[in-house]
């Protein structure tokens, strides 16, 4: 029996020797490296992050015909399917003029890799006001839209903005049914 396990020890042993061993282990590293760097590339190429100028016709909360002009300004980033976007908007009338924070959360939906543009879908709150003064209104948001780049590098987006009241007091007309009238607004938004 102790012969059986000279003969295997010195086998291993015999065989170890003749291996070289640093060879072996720095071949192993560098196909390890290749392969971390590949993921580091595929997920670097979704990350982007802009800021942007926004305009539109938008909608009173209780009216939902976009018939306002509405100037925005805000912060979009994204990571590789996922992303936020937070802005302020100011929306005009003649005699009226109210300001909106939103703060959403962006889906972006896989895009083949010849494309310059990608959908996505936005979900988040909007509080909006006179000048941040009562009375307010806070509504969901809902945010279809398409983000291309530009050759410049640059981003644009087209985006149709939904909101629906959850608390509005800024309706003048407090008619119950109107009070909660979702609104439409439409953006065309320019990345710099």
């Amino acid at each position: 029996m102790k012969k059986y396990f000279l003969i295997i020890g010195f086998c291993i042993l015999s065989v170890g020797s003749f291996a070289d061993e640093d060879k072996v282990f720095d071949q192993m590293k560098k196909n390890d490296q290749k392969e971390v760097q590949k993921k580091e590339n595929i997920s670097a190429k979704n990350k982007n992050s802009f800021n942007y100028v926004r305009v539109g016709p938008g909608a009173f909360p209780g009216y939902a015909i976009p018939s306002y002009p509405t100037l925005g300004f805000g912060r979009r980033v994204q990571n590789n399917n996922h992303g936020y976007d937070i802005s302020i908007d100011v929306h005009s009338e003649l005699v009226l003029n109210w300001i909106s924070l939103k703060g959403e959360y962006m889906f972006f939906f896989p895009k083949s890799t010849l494309s310059n543009h990608q959908y996505y879908l936005g979900s988040g709150i909007n509080y909006m006001s006179f000048l941040f003064v009562f009375p307010a209104s806070l509504s969901l948001e809902v945010t279809p839209g398409i983000q291309y780049k530009r050759k410049s590098g640059r981003y644009n987006f087209i985006q149709l903005d939904i909101s629906n009241p959850i608390y509005n007091r800024l309706t003048l007309d407090y008619n119950f049914m109107k009070k909660y009238v979702p609104g439409v607004g439409l953006s065309f938004g320019f990345g710099f």
